[in-house]
């Protein structure tokens, strides 16, 4: 009586074509993972949404308009903190306060 290993090496010989199948398989599969990021390389990538616009108000406006060097342009939203008596926004150049 023939064990479980000998009918299966039995069998996948009766069957030579098997293996060679898998492995086309596993070739073709590569191939397309290949060609998918190749052409995620050559596509542009998607622009990036651009924020919304913003806008230097009150004091910060008036600073900005006296020494726009200094103050740059802004990059984001004033931030209120009336619990700390504050309002900053950020600019290219740093934090207004």
């Amino acid at each position: 009586m023939a064990s479980h290993l000998e009918r299966q090496a039995a069998g996948s010989e009766r069957r030579p074509g098997h293996l060679a199948g898998a492995l086309r398989a596993t070739r073709r599969l590569g191939v397309v993972f290949a060609a998918i990021a190749l052409a995620r390389l050559a596509l542009p990538s998607p622009p990036v949404l651009a924020q919304s616009a913003c806008q230097l108000t009150g004091g910060f406006a008036q600073l900005q308009a006296q020494i726009t060097d200094r103050v740059g342009s802004c990059q984001g939203n004033a931030v209120s903190r009336p619990e700390l008596g504050e309002l900053t926004q950020r600019t290219t150049t740093g934090l207004l306060a």
